[in-house]
């Protein structure tokens, strides 16, 4: 089964994108729900590097 780690520590953020994509069947995962205890460094120019940053991070 597909999930998606949603990398934000931000409640109401987690809270709120589980809302809009609970339509699709897909697990939406916290930072906290699967014990990530490092601190990501958002250091891209965007959004979108800030987020392939996240996932790198996550993934390794």
């Amino acid at each position: 089964m597909r999930k998606i780690i949603f990398a934000s520590g931000n409640k109401g953020k987690i809270s709120e994108v589980r809302k809009i994509l609970g339509v699709l069947d897909i697990p939406i995962i916290s930072l906290q729900e699967i014990n990530f205890k490092g601190d990501i460094e958002e250091s891209g120019d965007s959004f979108e590097e800030n987020a392939k940053i996240k996932a790198i991070e996550i993934f390794n």
